[in-house]
């Protein structure tokens, strides 16, 4: 198959693998929001991390979709497959230390009973900004995981949807077992 002039240096891509870079580029949107709420209030290394990742990835989509459509000179093919590698791993590191930094604090969420100086029980819990505070975090860690299963396939173009949701969703949705308990 023959590539256009000034095309030659990139590889020709499946049908529909830039959907997967657009969705990218949507999901890292939507946890740089999410991480950028949560470090208004509070900044730590779980949402600060997620949060550069998330910023450094909207730059690398748009590298990606520029490079792509609108200036083909500035397609490197090392940088591509060097920064698909680096964002497999930034979001496996961010997404896991966010929802392991966020986790202790859910036993709180309804609230919890404590002694005060009188030895009286007395109910604390979190306030709604708190929740929605945490909240965000765990939603921004979520969609961290989900990044890293859309960056997964973008590191080998020809990996076969079949594949890739097997990888993703290991659990089959198949109730038949044809005799087999």
């Amino acid at each position: 198959m023959t590539r256009p002039a000034g095309r030659e240096h990139i590889p020709i891509y499946p049908r529909g693998f830039i959907a997967i870079r657009i969705v990218q580029l949507v999901l890292a949107i939507i946890v740089m929001g999410l991480s950028a709420y949560s470090v208004y209030y509070l900044s730590y290394d779980g949402n600060a991390l997620i949060l550069a990742v998330a910023v450094m990835n909207v730059v690398d989509s748009v590298y990606h979709l520029v490079a792509e459509f609108a200036a083909p000179v500035i397609y490197n093919y090392w940088a591509v497959l060097g920064l698909d590698i680096f964002f497999v791993i930034m979001w496996l590191c961010s997404f896991a230390l966010l929802a392991a930094r966020i986790a202790p604090y859910y036993q709180y969420i309804n609230g919890y009973a404590e002694y005060d100086a009188f030895g009286d029980v007395v109910t604390v819990g979190l306030t709604d900004t708190e929740k929605a505070w945490l909240n965000t975090q765990a939603a921004a860690a979520a969609l961290g995981g989900v990044e890293l299963c859309v960056a997964r396939p973008s590191l080998s173009p020809s990996l076969p949807l079949s594949l890739f949701l097997s990888l993703c969703f290991p659990v089959s949705l198949n109730t038949q077992t044809n005799g087999v308990c």
